[in-house]
């Protein structure tokens, strides 16, 4: 609406000191002419659909420096949030993925490490089958992994 307001302001001024050509009026009014077209304006400069300068330069020239800079802050801080929003999306995914890939490894780990505390006659471990693992390396490995500490 900002936008919107200043290119019809800046068109309808009578006192306007530098008036502006048919091509600037045209121009501004695809870019800007109404609330649709602004927003659509703003997304495409967002987006890459259209480049700032075709977008900025009939602004600072035409309607005022102060909305040339509104656009341009409002180009900066939108393409920010974008690339880190983004950014966090990523990281997230690979995040939960690399989580969820250390929790197969411990349980890989911890089925390694019973199976052959129990031999091969029993599906069960007995207690002192149980006591001999804890000094080994791997349980010791599964346990810090864990972030389990083996009390005395």
């Amino acid at each position: 609406i900002f936008f919107t307001q200043a290119v019809a302001d800046a068109i309808t001024s009578p006192e306007a000191s530098d008036p502006i050509g048919h091509n600037g009026v045209e121009k501004l009014q695809i870019l800007f002419g109404s609330t649709q077209a602004s927003l659509l304006t703003l997304i495409k400069v967002v987006s890459g659909g259209v480049d700032w300068q075709e977008v900025s330069a009939p602004v600072l020239e035409h309607v005022s420096i102060f909305a040339g800079i509104v656009l341009l802050l409002y180009i900066g801080f939108a393409v920010l949030v974008l690339l880190n929003l983004v950014t966090g999306l990523f990281v997230d995914g690979a995040m939960k993925l690399s989580h969820s890939d250390n929790e197969v490894e411990l349980l890989e780990t911890a089925y390694a490490l019973f199976k052959k505390a129990r031999g091969r006659s029993s599906r069960s471990i007995t207690l002192e089958e149980f006591r001999g693992l804890l000094n080994t390396t791997g349980m010791i490995r599964f346990f810090e992994a864990l972030e389990i500490s083996k009390g005395r």
